[in-house]
């Protein structure tokens, strides 16, 4: 059975990393053998990047699918399926895919269309089966995942 951790435990050993400026043995002394584990898989990994929000991002889309606790291997493999990032702004993100891929997009009803009509436009044409995303504190950038793979 894998070791699982709770998101508040992955939130401390992730900012641990950030302080030690992701030395292992420095996170480590700060915060145990998960901010050390975190520093080392960033390093080796061969598709995990050193980026704090990215991986913020992960723990996100692991606690927004109801994983209360999570191993390091399923963070690995969220990870792993990381599939880009865009911006938060669905207005622009609808427009750009309608734009790129020769579509018109039109909405019923009367009145300019909202944030959250083109948040729904561009979930059913824009998104494919599986993939989900997720903000970060920071905001303005969305970090997509392929749950297909995790």
């Amino acid at each position: 059975m894998d070791v699982t951790y709770s998101r508040e435990e992955w939130d401390a050993a992730l900012e641990a990393a950030e302080i030690a400026e992701w030395d292992p043995i420095d996170a480590g002394e700060q915060h145990g053998p998960l901010a050390q584990w975190l520093c080392d898989q960033v390093i080796d990994h061969e598709k995990v990047e050193r980026d704090d929000q990215r991986i913020e991002a992960a723990f996100k889309a692991l606690t927004d699918r109801g994983e209360t606790e999570f191993s390091p291997e399923q963070l690995i493999d969220v990870l792993n399926s990381f599939r880009g990032e865009t911006v938060d702004d669905w207005r622009t993100l609808a427009e750009e895919h309608a734009d790129e891929n020769g579509y018109k997009i039109a909405f019923v009803g009367n009145g300019e269309p909202t944030e959250h009509d083109y948040h729904q436009w561009y979930m059913k044409n824009g998104v494919t089966e599986g993939e989900v995303y997720a903000p970060t504190s920071a905001g303005g950038t969305l970090y997509w995942f392929d749950t297909n793979k995790w």
